[in-house]
């Protein structure tokens, strides 16, 4: 009898575990959270433990999940401002670097879809005054491009050809239709002002090197200590003159909620056709299978560091937006896909599942011999001798 309740035992710990490790995480939908925090039980909490680990190590911002139509996470950590201690909170500002290009693209490809521009048309022949490197390339050809003077040219063809500002043209044909009503130009704030995360910066070289390496990423724990005392050595970063991400375009300044919002609306026709969306992110045509595959998009700036990563293939979204260089950006993306997908924790359980069903097997297999070998040893009455 203790050996089928053993089993029985370990059967019901098996299963328990294989829930906890298989069951989807439980989350809010977007248009609720997105203005406040929000930690969604299970897979949420574990991120946001996962996430406040991090901050005595050199990480503060703020975090967005997205996972099969809801929120799994939308939280802010560490400072806004380490001199002051003013914390980060879910409607701070983020400069976003590089990532400020693809609004630039996007207002482009909108004018060409609105008829007002042809993006086979030479530059130099669209904007005769500025005769630069790259003024000889077609429009599409210098779509491709990624330096500081296609973003120059970039802002000129916008201006040009909607006959408004190139600010003004992605406040009410971009940002407006995207419902970004946070974002605005990083130029407009001070770094150091009310509302915008002040930027720190660091040595960051080692940790992102492993955490672009999947082989060392298991080993980042042993860089707790060094990580530490880099935290408490950051400085405040100065702005870059060069533009976003050296790129020659005028600095985005954004919340996690709103680059979120800018990924369902693109996702949708607000902005863009489906025909466009190959040349925004520099894909085949057949842009709509482009949302099924995985896909990565980062801007860096001094004392910044913020993505969005875009699993289509799972229906998730990661945005995370740090006011620190460090370095922690790519470790922190693959803790998140670990943590949602089959990463160290979910990983446990089904190793304890596993070993919990063989236990209640071999228990079994135990018990059936046990009860065997005391049928063989029990005595058999002879005949009674008269």
């Amino acid at each position: 009898m203790r050996g089928i309740c053993l089993t029985l035992g370990c059967l019901a710990l098996g299963c328990l575990a294989a829930w906890a490790a298989l069951s989807p995480p439980a989350g809010a939908n977007e248009a609720s959270v997105l203005e406040t925090s929000f930690v969604g039980p299970s897979a949420g909490e574990r991120l946001d433990l996962y996430f406040e680990s991090k901050v005595p190590l050199g990480f503060s911002g703020v975090v967005l999940v997205y996972k099969d139509g809801l929120i799994v996470l939308h939280e802010a950590y560490g400072s806004a401002d380490r001199s002051t201690g003013a914390p980060n909170t879910v409607q701070t500002l983020f400069p976003i670097g590089g990532m400020s290009r693809q609004f630039a693209l996007a207002a482009v490809l909108r004018l060409a879809h609105e008829g007002k521009l042809d993006l086979s048309r030479r530059v130099d022949a669209l904007l005769p005054g500025d005769i630069v490197d790259g003024a000889d390339r077609t429009i599409a050809e210098l779509i491709a491009r990624a330096d500081v003077e296609s973003g120059r040219l970039l802002e000129a063809i916008v201006e040009t050809a909607s006959g408004t500002s190139y600010e003004e043209y992605l406040r009410e044909r971009i940002f407006r239709k995207a419902g970004m009503t946070s974002t605005t130009f990083a130029h407009r704030l001070a770094r150091d002002g009310e509302g915008i995360a002040r930027g720190h910066e660091g040595p960051h070289a080692l940790l992102e090197a492993m955490g672009r390496s999947s082989t060392l990423r298991p080993f980042l724990s042993m860089l707790d200590s060094s990580l530490r005392r880099a935290a408490i050595r950051l400085r405040p970063a100065e702005a870059s003159a060069a533009g976003a991400d050296g790129l020659g375009m005028r600095e985005i300044a954004t919340t996690a909620a709103d680059l979120f919002r800018w990924e369902l609306a693109l996702r949708g026709g607000e902005i863009l056709p489906a025909e466009s969306k190959h040349l925004l992110f520099g894909v085949p045509r057949g842009a709509e299978s482009r949302w099924f595959l995985p896909f990565q998009i980062s801007g860096d700036s001094p004392g910044y560091q913020t993505g969005l990563l875009r699993r289509g293939d799972r229906d998730v979204v990661i945005v995370i937006l740090q006011n620190t260089d460090i370095g922690w950006r790519r470790a922190l993306e693959a803790g998140v896909e670990g943590a949602l997908f089959g990463g160290t924790e979910t990983g446990l359980n089904l190793v304890i599942a596993l070993i919990a069903v063989a236990v209640s097997i071999w228990l079994f297999l135990a018990t059936l011999r046990t009860r065997r070998s005391r049928r063989r040893r029990r005595p058999r009455l002879g005949p009674l001798l008269p």
